[in-house]
Parts: C-alpha cells; structure tokens; sequence
C-alpha cells in the first residue's frame, strides 16, 4: 500500500480535484499489450478484449486493476506508446496466451482523481498534463509513465465513477 507523503487541491473547471503524493513499490503486472497513438479507440476495444480473461492471471487483488503507460517503448514511431490492461501478480506467475507481463518500477507518484463518466478521461488528461502538474509544482519523472488505477469504485457510465491517475514524478 503505498504511503501517502501530502496532499494539495487543485480546480478543475470550477470543481475541487484532490490530489496526494504516493510512494508506490515496484510490482509486476500481466495483461494485453497495445503500442501505438490510440487515434482509433484501440485502448477502450483492448479493454474489451481484456475483460473477459482477466482472471486468466491470478491476480493479487482482485478488485484493481491497472491501464499501464510506458512511453519508452523501443523500437516504437515518434509519439507511440505501449498501453497496457493488467492485473498485478505475483513474481512467478504464468503468463497466458497472447498477454505480456511488465515491471512497473517504483515511483513516487502525484494522483488525481477522475469524477465522472469514460467519456470526459480525456478532459481529466488534459487537465493534468496542462494544468494540474503545474499547479501543484511537481516535476514529471524522465519515464513520462503515468498508470490508471480501477478499484471497486470505478463504475463505467456512471457520472459517481472514479478512477485514479498515477503520473511518476521526481
């Protein structure tokens, strides 16, 4: 569980975001791999794949799971990244047919919290990447990787859903 250092508030279009600081030990993670721009949608139709087998690994916990975003990805175009839809696992975990397993490092992290239906994610990336880092005078980790975290209170559809941006800072 990661420990939390300290939390600020941010505004987000004339709402109150709350964020915390996390230190997050490295751990391993097993799901479906996407490498590219996700100018088509590919991320969400992954997840759709993603779903049903994602008991095939067994997970730790079973209410998380995770949208990992590595932007260093070898041998990837200009502006591609690798996308991950996982479940974290134990070190010696089978991996099943046609999913990849990822070593997310340790981080410490900045977490924002996303209100609200899929649809308006992007505006919360927007947010973040614009405005939120700046405001609460973090400095974005080299890696550039940031992670989706859904717990129990992720609700697709729902405008009371959560899930939590993890962006790695230094």
């Amino acid at each position: 569980m990661p420990a939390s250092i300290h939390s600020v508030h941010e505004k987000k279009e004339g709402t109150i975001m709350e964020t915390k600081i996390v230190n997050k030990p490295a751990f391993k993670a097993i799901g479906i791999s996407y490498v590219g721009k996700n100018e088509q949608g590919e991320i969400p139709q992954m997840w759709g794949t993603f779903i049903p087998r994602i008991n095939e690994p067994k997970r730790i916990d079973p209410s998380t799971s995770y949208g990992l975003c590595f932007s260093e990805v070898a041998g990837a175009a200009a502006g591609e990244f690798e996308y991950v839809a996982a479940v974290e696992v134990a070190d010696d975990q089978f991996i099943p047919a046609g999913m990849v397993c990822r070593e997310v490092p340790a981080h410490k992290y900045i977490v924002f919290t996303h209100h609200g239906k899929l649809e308006t994610l992007g505006e919360t990336y927007h947010y973040i990447y614009n405005t939120g880092l700046a405001q609460a005078g973090v400095q974005i980790h080299p890696s550039r990787f940031d992670m989706e975290v859904y717990t129990h209170e992720f609700a697709p559809g729902s405008d009371q859903s959560r899930l939590y941006i993890y962006v790695a800072i230094l």
